[in-house]
């Protein structure tokens, strides 16, 4: 289990290094802004009385994009813009601006989202740094979106999501050779599956009633430990 929440943690120090005007249009004042991506259907929901590890792993899995919605929630409670047919939306506090840019497609979304002057907390400056970009379908529910590594064009994870209007949703996160595969549901059950370098090295499932988990060798792959919890 030590090896795998170093892991684990790995992704959380990745997550955290990627770490206005009234609407105007060409075409009137009545033009809306489209529906932005869901982060929250990247978000595996805590299941009830699970152990500690498996509690830390499941937040280290979700802080892959939590810095990144921080970011979206950030800006997105501004009013966007119309420029030149692109959506804008931009935040700045302290030093820091934050731009979202949104380009609507026939059917779906692409995005970005760039830091621009310097972080408060860490001292990092950005000069228009490019932090995610994306596609999501017109009603935020699937897509697909990158993080990248700091002051610097290579993706350092990805992430695909796909969920439902009930609130069931699967997703599916990279960060180097470790892979998170999770699903979440309305009726509180979900799933979480680890893989590295292309081995499972941990896998747990619940429902509302309980639930369990099994780790694995991340060289064999043989089964290495495993328990159960009830809620």
């Amino acid at each position: 289990m030590g090896r795998l929440c170093k892991a684990m943690f790995f992704l959380t120090v990745l997550a955290i290094s990627a770490c206005s005007n009234n609407p105007s249009s060409p075409n009137g004042d009545n033009a809306t802004p489209p529906t932005l991506p869901d982060l929250s259907n990247l978000s595996i929901a805590l299941p009830q009385n699970a152990p500690a590890d498996i509690q830390l792993m499941i937040f280290a899995a979700n802080s892959l994009t939590g810095t990144g919605m921080a970011y979206l929630n950030f800006v997105t409670a501004t009013q966007p813009t119309l420029v030149d047919g692109k959506w804008v939306w931009q935040y700045s506090k302290d030093g820091l601006t934050i731009t979202l840019t949104a380009t609507e497609q026939s059917d779906s979304l692409d995005w970005q989202l760039n830091l621009d002057g310097t972080e408060p907390s860490s001292g990092t400056q950005f000069n228009n740094w490019t932090a995610m970009t994306g596609t999501s379908t017109a009603d935020g529910l699937n897509g697909y979106l990158t993080i990248y590594e700091v002051n610097s064009a290579n993706a350092a994870g990805n992430a695909t999501w796909t969920a439902d209007a009930q609130g069931n949703a699967n997703i599916d996160l990279t960060a180097g050779d470790l892979q998170v595969q999770g699903t979440g549901n309305a009726d509180a059950s979900g799933s979480l599956v680890v893989f590295q370098a292309g081995v499972k090295i941990f896998e747990s499932s619940w429902t509302s009633a309980g639930g369990s988990w099994t780790s694995y060798d991340p060289t064999t792959g043989a089964p290495v430990d495993s328990d159960t919890w009830v809620n």
